[in-house]
């Protein structure tokens, strides 16, 4: 059940800016939020976190992106090593709010190693001592590093303090029960063009939250110009320990030289190739890789976020794509979707090539095939 530290009605101008959707949120008469009155991280701090993050996840060993530069989608979390909340993880009562939200304790992870320090059977585990020697560690080699300057944008920066506030293991959380989410553009006045159309962005889901509205509202008075309709954009989340647990896998993975498709079914022409006869190097291959996926009892409609990386004999990386995979609706026992993901790439050397299909820190299929001369 939720709790608040303060209830009351609000109104839009009352809802941070990190707090709004990024089209406009209309609300119904009578719509209440139930929101803590705790505070958050500055915009300075948040921004000093991401220039020391090298762009990953902190944990030892995670090349999870704080930043994904293929969306722009941030995909880490802001974490605190002592709780916001009393009910949270290591909290410490002697900390100040502005303690608390200030640099020192906070430190971004992934969804996954958020989760994991601060689940109760891993207490042992990741006592603050042990997660502030992880931050300094990880900092520590962000400052010898040479890195390019990347600046937050506003969005990316909102999503982070939201982050920040809305996640945190027995803290309170927005209900956003009987609200409406209006992402078509208000009516202009008289005179007045109305306003554009923003855009809803959903992660690791296709459903559309319950009274999304995307029409554009009328023109309020004669003169007035229409708003503009809102969009949806979709977005996989990462591969987490519990889509492994709950049965996701690759069951088939193979490189073909056609496809053709019969409703969910492929028809394949030469595929299970082991070796290309390449004239010489460089030579750039084309080719289509066959993916089939099974789900387990993962839910359906949920968005998953895979990478396919080519990798060279030496271990570098030729080529990179991404996909998002929708675990199947249907009343089918047994959840399987295939894909298949054209890929262009260039030989550059002789020898056994890999394909690596991965999400997060999670290796879920590796295909070999060799590269040769006649």
């Amino acid at each position: 059940m939720l709790r608040a530290i303060t209830n009351r009605l609000l109104t839009i101008s009352d809802i941070p800016r990190h707090m709004r959707c990024l089209g406009t949120l209309g609300l119904r008469p009578q719509t209440h939020f139930i929101m803590s009155t705790s505070t958050g991280p500055t915009d300075t701090t948040i921004r000093r976190l991401f220039a020391l993050s090298m762009n990953r996840c902190a944990f030892p060993n995670c090349q999870t992106p704080v930043l994904d530069q293929h969306s722009n989608t941030i995909l880490a979390e802001v974490c605190h090593i002592h709780a916001r909340n009393e009910r949270g993880p290591r909290y410490d009562p002697k900390q100040t709010d502005a303690e608390r939200h200030g640099f020192d304790n906070l430190i971004l992870l992934c969804g996954v190693h958020h989760k994991l320090i601060d689940a109760p059977e891993n207490a042992h585990r990741f006592s603050a001592s042990e997660l502030i020697a992880l931050k300094a560690r990880h900092e520590g080699e962000a400052r010898t590093v040479p890195m390019p300057v990347v600046e937050l944008t506003d969005e990316q920066l909102s999503a982070l303090q939201s982050a920040a506030i809305a996640y945190e293991s027995g803290s309170i959380h927005n209900d956003f029960r009987h609200a409406t989410f209006r992402v078509g553009g208000e009516g202009g006045q008289m005179g007045g063009g109305g306003g554009g159309g923003g855009i809803l962005t959903i992660v690791g889901t296709t459903r559309i939250p319950a009274d999304t509205c995307l029409d554009g509202e009328d023109g309020k008075l004669p003169g007035g110009g229409g708003g503009g309709a809102g969009a949806i954009q979709y977005i996989g989340r990462p591969v987490d320990t519990d889509d492994l647990a709950h049965g996701l896998r690759i069951c088939s993975l193979v490189l073909a030289n056609a496809v053709s498709w019969s409703g969910a079914l492929m028809n394949v022409l030469g595929a299970g190739w082991t070796y290309i006869v390449i004239p010489s190097t460089p030579f750039r291959v084309r080719t289509l890789l066959l993916l089939t996926f099974e789900f387990g009892d993962i839910e359906a409609l949920e968005l998953l976020r895979i990478t396919i990386q080519i990798n060279t004999p030496s271990r570098t990386i030729a080529s990179e794509y991404v996909i998002d995979v929708e675990v199947p609706s249907s009343r089918d026992l047994v959840k399987r979707a295939s894909r298949s993901q054209y890929l262009e790439f260039d030989v550059t050397e002789l020898g056994i090539w890999s394909i690596t299909v991965s999400s997060s820190t999670h290796v879920l299929g590796v295909h070999h095939f060799e590269c040769r001369t006649d």
